[in-house]
C-alpha cells in the first residue's frame, strides 16, 4: 500500500507543476483530470495487475482503476458531514469485505467516535 500511496504523491506533485494550485482558482476539474491519468499511468507502469473492463472502458481507453460517474460533493453542513462519513465508513460492510467498520484497517471509524 506504501507504493501506492507514493505514486499518489507523485501525480499530485506532477499535476501541481502542470497546473499549479493558486487560491481562488477553480480549475479542479482539469487538476483531477491530470491526477487521474498520471497516477494510473504510474500505476500501470509499475506492473499493477488491471482487471478486464468492458467493451465501453476499452473503446473509450479508460482504465478500471478510477470508478466512473464520481464527482465532487460541497458538504453543506454537520448532518451532511455525517451522513458522508457514515457512507464511506459502511461501504466495506456493505460489501461484505468487513463485518464491522472498525475492522476494516484503512478505516477512520475510530477517529470519528462513531458506534457500530
Amino acid at each position: 500500500m506504501r507504493a501506492e500511496h507514493a505514486r499518489g504523491r507523485l501525480a499530485l506533485a506532477s499535476a501541481a507543476q502542470y497546473r499549479a494550485f493558486h487560491g481562488g482558482d477553480d480549475d479542479d476539474a482539469t487538476r483531477w483530470r491530470i491526477v487521474k491519468s498520471r497516477f494510473t499511468r504510474a500505476l500501470l507502469g509499475a506492473g499493477y495487475a488491471e482487471p478486464r473492463c468492458g467493451a465501453s472502458r476499452r473503446r473509450r481507453r479508460e482504465h478500471a482503476v478510477w470508478q466512473r460517474r464520481a464527482w465532487e460533493h460541497l458538504i453543506r453542513d454537520e448532518v451532511d458531514w455525517k451522513n458522508h462519513l457514515d457512507y464511506i465508513h459502511y461501504h466495506p460492510v456493505k460489501h461484505g469485505l468487513v463485518a464491522s467498520p472498525r475492522l476494516w484497517p484503512y478505516s477512520t471509524f475510530a477517529k470519528y467516535g462513531s458506534s457500530d
